[in-house]
């Protein structure tokens, strides 16, 4: 992918189209409006919640992207990355870059959360909660939805109060899902 093309871009080789939901003329980051990223394998079944996402991540200071995926394939994603502050941010990196990083980190960590869930089923010590990997740039959270259905959320927030903020906030769309 050039550092040009957003991940759903055509030519990019990744799974879906993508849009900024702009709304009015207004500057993005007043309103604050949501990137969707569609995977071109959904339908009009999603759209509750790609709403109901699209809603959290522009209410949420502290949570700036959700992403949906299905037996580790992308369903969808919804991001405030656009409106993020610089200094949440490497200036360097294009977001249309960041993006793609995110959604191939998404897949990788609900593959991982599905294979750690399967183990633990082996030892009936309960399903897996919760995955949170957490760095000096923030961190990414992994909530089972259903059996291989996952919900992963993005936070470029570093201080301790700020990532429980959003694991909060993700913790309570996965329980309304």
């Amino acid at each position: 992918m050039s550092r040009d093309e957003a991940p759903g871009s055509p030519g990019t080789g990744q799974p879906g189209d993508a849009m900024r939901e702009t709304g009015t003329a207004e500057p993005s980051w007043i309103a604050r409006r949501p990137y969707v990223q569609r995977a071109r394998h959904i339908g009009g079944e999603f759209e509750a919640m790609i709403e109901l996402a699209a809603g959290v991540v522009t209410a949420s200071p502290h949570l700036h992207r959700i992403a949906h995926y299905t037996s580790g394939v992308f369903d969808f994603s919804v991001d405030v990355l656009d409106d993020v502050q610089p200094h949440l941010v490497e200036p360097a990196e294009p977001v249309a870059s960041r993006r793609g990083n995110y959604l191939r980190a998404g897949q990788h960590l609900t593959f991982i959360a599905g294979h750690e869930d399967t183990a633990l089923e082996e030892l009936r010590s309960g399903r897996l909660i919760r995955t949170v990997l957490h760095s000096d740039h923030g961190a990414i959270y992994c909530s089972p939805v259903r059996p291989a259905e996952y919900v992963t959320g993005l936070t470029l927030d570093r201080t301790r109060e700020e990532i429980d903020a959003a694991d909060r906030t993700l913790a309570h769309l996965v329980n309304t899902i």
